[in-house]
């Protein structure tokens, strides 16, 4: 168990803690054991939580605006309608976990893995997913920008909206989403160069002025020219 004081308050942060509404901002938690825990509503904001143990933990509508989750444990976490504006989960493992309505906005998510989250209505804008695993991931009427290197194989993206391309960046996407469901997606703009499509449901995808090259693998039936 481990113990931190805030504000003249103690916490007590161990498996299954209730830390409703808790205020632990800039604090180190880093390494802790807070499987299970109920951080509802909780204050971690610019927190260093690096390699913490977060497994089944409940951070609805919690603060971690800039936090520090660096290789920390999210399996199964409920962070549905959390901030986690400019956080770095860099290597965090957050498979199954539940990120619907999420402000993922200009978030680190390099190298994690999301196989099989829920990030439905999720704001992944400017959202750094270089090497990140969402295969099988739902993000259902989601907000993405770069896709550089992801792994979206067979993920749900209806609706989901890539419309935000970034100019600055000619480095290739070469992303994986073979089998993924893009039906009703928003593909205005985006950048697929190098991107595997094969498989694809393109089915009623917004696909103006779309940018793809020679190296872009789109499914047999997708015919228009090379922009």
């Amino acid at each position: 168990m481990k113990i931190v004081e805030k504000n003249g308050r103690k916490y007590k942060l161990e498996v299954a803690s209730n830390l409703t509404g808790a205020d632990m901002s800039r604090c180190n938690l880093s390494w802790t054991n807070l499987e299970s825990a109920n951080l509802t509503e909780a204050h971690l904001a610019y927190s260093d939580l690096r390699w913490s143990n977060l497994a089944g933990a409940d951070l609805t509508n919690a603060d971690l605006s800039r936090a520090n989750l660096e290789g920390a444990n999210l399996t199964g976490a409920k962070l549905d309608g959390a901030d986690l504006y400019g956080a770095s989960l860099n290597g965090a493992d957050l498979r199954y976990a539940r990120l619907n309505a999420t402000n993922l906005c200009w978030v680190n998510l390099s190298g994690s893995d999301l196989r099989e989250a829920q990030l439905i209505q999720a704001n992944l804008r400017q959202a750094k997913l270089e090497r990140s695993d969402l295969t099988l991931a739902d993000l259902s009427n989601a907000d993405l920008a770069d896709l550089r290197g992801v792994n979206l194989t067979s993920a749900n993206l209806t609706k989901a909206n890539f419309s935000h391309r970034n100019d600055s960046d000619d480095e290739r996407y070469k992303s994986i989403l073979t089998g993924a469901n893009l039906y009703g997606a928003n593909l205005t703009n985006a950048d697929i160069r190098g991107a595997n499509l094969e498989k694809a449901n393109l089915v009623n995808t917004n696909c103006s002025q779309l940018i793809y090259d020679e190296d872009t693998i789109l499914p047999s039936t997708f015919t228009f020219e090379l922009r």
